[in-house]
């Protein structure tokens, strides 16, 4: 069973990020966290508290935030238009900078989601591109650089 969003292309997103990271981000590395939720309550407090920059699929393992150091930052994947404020609210509220990625055009359309742009397809399993995630990866950084 699968446990909340996923991306398909995983593996080669992380090789580009590392990349992309070495290129424009010296000095920062990626610690890749995959199913977050199997860890301990103490374990994720721990995860979360150790990262300047959190980047994590819309979904309950956000509220993890709330032990972001001060001055960190979160970056929230919105899957296939839906939005909230939820963990917007919550990061916010917590004094963190937040941002979203999204598609660039905000339309989702193709094989992985409908034209449905509502809560329906929250965890559609669809490729990430770097394109989507590195504009707010980049303010993100920018912030708590």
């Amino acid at each position: 069973r699968r446990a909340g969003p996923g991306w398909t292309n995983s593996a080669s997103l992380v090789t580009e990020l590392r990349l992309w990271l070495t290129r424009n981000f010296p000095g920062w590395q990626l610690n890749v966290v995959a199913l977050g939720h199997a860890f301990s309550f103490t374990a994720q407090a721990a995860l979360v508290t150790g990262s300047a920059v959190l980047v994590a699929a819309h979904g309950a393992w956000l509220t993890n935030a709330i032990f972001a150091a001060n001055g960190a930052a979160v970056v929230e994947v919105l899957n296939c238009g839906h939005r909230s404020n939820t963990y917007r609210n919550l990061v916010r509220n917590r004094g963190l900078s937040y941002f979203s990625a999204t598609k660039l055009n905000g339309i989702f359309r193709g094989d992985d989601c409908s034209q449905d742009q509502g809560r329906r397809n929250v965890d559609a399993r669809r490729p990430l591109p770097l394109s989507e995630l590195a504009p707010a990866l980049a303010q993100a950084i920018s912030v708590v650089d």
